[in-house]
């Protein structure tokens, strides 16, 4: 066996140097095996190639060991359908383009899409970075115990105000041309209040649209304290420097940057207020979500729903 350190053109130089002893008579095939470490099999195996090559270092070359038959490999009509859905949802991942593989009749798994993806060069994996902590899942069951709210940065005066719930994923969003106080406070009223579910806690980051934690010298109450309060709202704020107690709305973030603004840019005179809505509805109502056990957050809000207990029913005297 070759030593593992040597790359394909030292192998062939070994292999050369070899066969030169062979032919020259100073060495036997015993003791080039010990030599080198081969197996006397082998070095005769490549006695035999470097005499059918007519003694030249083409036969000497590393060959491909793969199997002459792959019975289990899929066909390449398989591999092309597969391929053709890859490109066409490049935001998607494995996981995901493996389910649009099955819908369309391909029985496969999510390795054998891996590998056929990466034979044909579309898949490249990145190397995953070690989590530098585990970090605390916390799993809310109620429809609106948690809803998470930040700002997403699209640009110079163009904002994203997203709420998002915590147990259902429900997702609702609204452009904004600032993030000041006035203008934030107004569309998340707006946001919390049509959503088809009462708000029990609301969730924010330390900025100051959202609060005045961080400005001691304001001893006013921030306007969005003032409405949770009236609303019996509770405004909870995420730990400093810990963006991960916000996760379900910096991934979700993450989801419409992929899937929506970099997918369909903007062109000369268009806006996205009228693509947002769209994308919203098929957010909500189609898009199945792994975390969820594949069900949309449409299903998930009414299994939910479902689930907590009904108040009990009143009797009145006939």
């Amino acid at each position: 066996m070759s030593v593992p350190q040597l790359t394909p053109s030292q192998r062939v130089q070994q292999r050369h140097a070899m066969m030169r002893a062979l032919d020259a008579g100073t060495h036997t095939v015993a003791a080039l095996a010990a030599l080198y470490g081969y197996s006397e099999k082998t070095i005769y195996k490549w006695r035999r190639r470097w005499r059918e090559a007519g003694r030249t270092r083409a036969g000497l070359q590393d060959r491909s060991r793969a199997p002459h038959r792959c019975p289990r490999r899929l066909a390449a009509a398989a591999q092309a359908t597969i391929v053709a859905l890859a490109q066409r949802f490049p935001e998607e991942g494995l996981v995901r383009v493996t389910r649009r593989v099955r819908a369309a009749g391909l029985l496969t798994s999510v390795h054998g899409v891996y590998r056929t993806l990466l034979r044909a060069g579309v898949y490249v994996p990145r190397r995953r970075r070690r989590p530098r902590r585990r970090y605390q899942k916390v799993v809310h069951t109620v429809p609106g115990a948690q809803v998470q709210a930040d700002l997403l940065q699209l640009g110079r005066g163009r904002y994203q105000l997203t709420v998002i719930d915590s147990a259902s994923r429900y997702l609702d969003a609204v452009l904004l041309p600032a993030k000041d106080v006035a203008t934030v406070t107004h569309a998340l009223t707006r946001l919390l209040t049509r959503l088809p579910f009462p708000v029990q806690q609301l969730q924010t980051d330390h900025g100051p649209e959202f609060t005045y934690a961080f400005l001691p010298h304001v001893q006013r109450l921030h306007p969005l304290d003032r409405w949770c309060a009236a609303h019996g709202i509770h405004h909870r704020l995420t730990p400093i420097a810990y963006p991960q107690a916000n996760g379900k709305v910096e991934r979700v973030h993450r989801i419409c940057r992929q899937e929506f603004y970099r997918r369909y840019p903007l062109r000369a005179g268009q806006t996205w207020t009228a693509w947002l809505p769209r994308y919203l509805a098929y957010y909500n109502t189609r898009r199945e979500h792994g975390s969820l056990g594949w069900r949309t957050p449409a299903e998930e809000l009414a299994r939910l729903t479902a689930a907590l207990p009904q108040p009990p029913a009143i009797l009145t005297h006939v």
